[in-house]
C-alpha cells in the first residue's frame, strides 16, 4: 500500500514496522509523531477480533484514563434507495456510540476534521468527533486521555469516513494516522489561525536546519559525506526531550543532540565499526576544565 507520510504529507511514504497503520518518509517524522504514535501502536496490532461486520474501528478518549483507547463501534447501515439508481433517496449508517459516551444520542454534537490545518495539508477523507454537546454545562469531567496530548473536557469518539464529509455519511476503520491528526485539530482548535499558525511554522517554515552527523556506516555503505544538511519538524522530540550539549556553554550557543537510528542497508552486516561515529562523541565531551 503506497500512502502519504502522517507528519508531512510527503508521497511514497514506508508504513511504521509494527503497526502498519502510520506512514512516514523520513526518521524525522516518525520521530516527530513517536510520542503520540506509541500510545496506540501495540494495541494496533493486537486488535481484538471485529465482532461483526457492521462494526468499526474508532478512537476514544475517555475523559477517566491518561491515553486514548482503540474501540469497536457498530455502524447501523440505513438504506432507504428503491434501487442502487434511485436518485430520490441516499444511505448512511447511524453509529451507536451513546454507551461510549455516557448520554443520550440526542445530546451529542458532531464536527469534521477535513484538514490538518497545523501541517498545512487537506485529508483524502472526513473525521468526525463526537462529544457531548454540552459538556461545558452538564458536569462532564475534564477528559484526562485529552489533557494528556492537549486540554479537552467531556469523552471524545473519532469515527473515519471515506471521502468528502457532503457524500452519504458511511464508515471505515480509522488508522493511526488519523490520531496525530485528531490531536492536531485539539491543539489547533480556538486559537486564531493566523497568529497560531505563525508561531507554528514561522516565516522560515516549518523545520529547522539541523546536521545530521554520520557514522563509518553511513559514510561506507550510502557514500554519503561526515555532515549533511537536514530539516528537522519543529516539533521533534529533540526540541523537547533533549539537554544542550556541555560544548554549548563553551560557545554560548544550545547545541541539541539526538541519536540518529542505524540504517537498514548496514545495521545487520556484521560490520562491528559501522556505529562508531567519533566526531559525535566530540560534542559529549566534558568541556569543564575544573570539573572531576
Amino acid at each position: 500500500m503506497i500512502a502519504n507520510c502522517t507528519v508531512c504529507n510527503a508521497q511514497k511514504s514506508k508504513a511504521c514496522t509494527n503497526c502498519k497503520s502510520s506512514y512516514y518518509c523520513s526518521v524525522e517524522c516518525q520521530q516527530t509523531d513517536w510520542p503520540i504514535h506509541k500510545l496506540l501502536c501495540k494495541s494496533f496490532k493486537n486488535l481484538p477480533q471485529r465482532p461483526r461486520p457492521s462494526f468499526k474501528l474508532a478512537i476514544s478518549f475517555p475523559p477517566d484514563d491518561i491515553s486514548p483507547k482503540l474501540i469497536w463501534v457498530d455502524s447501523q447501515r440505513i438504506d432507504d434507495r428503491e434501487g442502487p439508481d434511485d436518485p430520490y433517496h441516499t444511505f448512511f449508517d447511524i453509529p451507536k456510540i451513546a454507551d461510549h459516551m455516557g448520554c443520550d444520542i440526542r445530546s451529542l454534537e458532531d464536527k469534521s476534521i477535513i484538514e490538518n490545518t497545523l501541517r498545512s495539508f487537506s485529508l483524502e477523507h472526513t473525521l468526525w468527533l463526537f462529544c457531548r454537546d454540552n459538556f461545558m454545562n452538564d458536569g462532564s469531567k475534564t477528559n484526562k486521555s485529552v489533557t494528556h496530548v492537549t486540554k479537552a473536557a467531556t469523552p471524545i469518539v473519532v469515527l473515519r469516513q471515506p471521502g468528502s464529509r457532503i457524500e452519504p455519511r458511511v464508515f471505515e476503520d480509522i488508522t493511526l494516522a488519523d490520531l496525530r491528526h485528531t490531536v492536531d485539530y485539539f491543539l489547533y482548535y480556538g486559537k486564531d489561525p493566523n497568529s497560531f499558525k505563525q508561531n507554528v511554522t514561522s516565516s522560515s517554515g516549518s523545520t529547522v536546519l539541523g546536521v545530521k552527523v554520520t557514522c563509518r556506516g553511513d559514510q561506507r555503505y550510502l557514500g554519503l559525506p561526515l555532515y549533511v544538511p537536514v530539516g528537522v519538524p519543529r516539533d521533534h522530540p529533540i526540541f523537547h526531550s533533549s539537554k544542550p550539549t556541555d560544548i554549548s556553554k563553551l560557545i554560548d550557543f544550545p547545541v541539541l543532540v539526538r541519536k540518529y537510528p542505524h540504517d537498514s542497508a548496514w545495521k545487520n552486516n556484521g560490520d562491528i565499526h559501522a556505529p562508531e561515529n567519533q566526531a559525535a562523541t566530540y560534542l559529549h565531551l566534558n568541556a569543564d576544565p575544573t570539573s572531576d
